[in-house]
Formats: C-alpha cells, sequence, structure tokens
C-alpha cells in the first residue's frame, strides 16, 4: 500500500483512546448516578461504596486523555 493511502497511526491512536475515555467516562457518571439515587434512599455507606470504583476508574480516564493529547501534539 503506498505511504500516502496508510492510516495514520497516530490518528488511529488518538481515537482509540478516545474511544476508552468515552468509555471510562460513561461508566463513572453511571456509578455516579447509581451512587445518588443509593443517597436519595438513605444509604450513605452504600452509595459511597457505588463510587468507590472510581478510584480506579477516573485515573485510567485521564491515562486516556493525556495519551490522547501527547498523540495530537506530537503527530507528525
Amino acid at each position: 500500500m503506498p505511504a500516502h493511502k496508510t492510516p495514520n497511526v497516530y490518528s488511529t491512536a488518538i481515537a482509540a483512546n478516545l474511544g476508552a475515555l468515552a468509555q471510562h467516562l460513561t461508566e463513572a457518571a453511571e456509578l455516579a448516578r447509581q451512587a445518588q439515587g443509593t443517597m436519595e434512599r438513605g444509604r450513605q455507606s452504600e452509595a459511597i461504596g457505588t463510587v468507590l470504583a472510581l478510584e480506579k476508574l477516573l485515573p485510567e480516564a485521564q491515562a486516556f486523555f493525556k495519551a490522547a493529547l501527547v498523540l495530537h501534539l506530537n503527530r507528525k
């Protein structure tokens, strides 16, 4: 395949990172909604337990964001 028709590796990587970012943020928002509903039922400990997964999800989301940004800034 000629070089001018080869998919841009940077664009592909950026798109993959943005897709993963969107997936993580969607999951995080859903957990927050669930926790809010649990709080409305007066179950504070359960609500906090629900959002504990955010400790893992949010740093991962930030990593996907930073990766997409770095790839964008360093694309050729």
